[in-house]
């Protein structure tokens, strides 16, 4: 029996307290989502939840322009 890999899609919502990730199929479809701390733990936990749960093709990030320093 061949294993299926699935292709995921993460959505990173991040604040000063939490960083909330989303899991959403290639075709959009929701998978599942998890609210993380912005501690050291809770940026390890972050994306090692998004890859639990498939391939991940992209992540998009939301943030507010005005707090956002590159």
């Amino acid at each position: 029996m061949a294993v299926v890999e699935h292709v995921v899609i993460g959505g990173v919502d991040s604040h000063a307290d939490t960083v909330h990730v989303a899991v959403v199929t290639d075709r959009g479809g929701q998978i599942t989502d998890a609210e993380f701390s912005t501690t050291a733990a809770g940026y390890t936990a972050a994306p090692a939840f998004l890859a639990a749960h498939g391939t991940v093709a992209a992540v998009g990030v939301e943030t507010d322009p005005l707090e956002w320093t590159p």
